[in-house]
């Protein structure tokens, strides 16, 4: 071995032999206790250019992920050639939390096997928490996408 291998080697030896220097932890600053709203305002506009401020979106029950679970063990994929794509389903939560009204939006369909299967679970849903408009209970229509993988 030659002479500048092995310096090359015994300086290496010693670098990696040098303990690893102290890691200063950052402080953060203390949280602040926020107050969580209930409520989500949102300010929708019409086709006509009015503007209507939503306090409350309607959403199930048991979550959006008890939701997404419920669609998707519920959803039996029709026989024949196998369909990739969005389905955009869209229904009415009346006053009561009940589904009402489901149709597959115009131009967002996949086949029509496809969207009579989801459609037939979306019929079928458990109720929701209705949405509101300035304080009062109205019904309101939610548009859904669902991918077919």
């Amino acid at each position: 071995m030659s002479a500048v291998a092995a310096s090359a080697q015994t300086t290496y030896n010693r670098w990696d032999a040098r303990p690893p220097a102290a890691v200063a932890k950052p402080t953060r600053p203390a949280a602040t206790p926020t107050k969580k709203d209930t409520a989500t305002t949102v300010v929708l506009a019409s086709a006509e250019g009015k503007t209507m401020t939503v306090e409350c979106l309607p959403v199930s029950l048991d979550g959006q992920q008890a939701f997404n679970t419920y669609v998707a063990k519920r959803l039996k994929k029709p026989k024949g050639p196998r369909q990739r794509g969005t389905v955009q389903v869209t229904f009415t939560v009346l006053v009561s939390g009940t589904v009402s009204g489901a149709h597959v939006k115009p131009g967002n369909g996949l086949c029509p096997a496809y969207d009579a299967a989801l459609l037939e679970v979306i019929s079928g849903l458990p109720a929701f928490s209705p949405g509101g408009c300035n304080g009062n209970k109205r019904a309101m229509e939610v548009t859904y996408p669902y991918q077919f993988e």
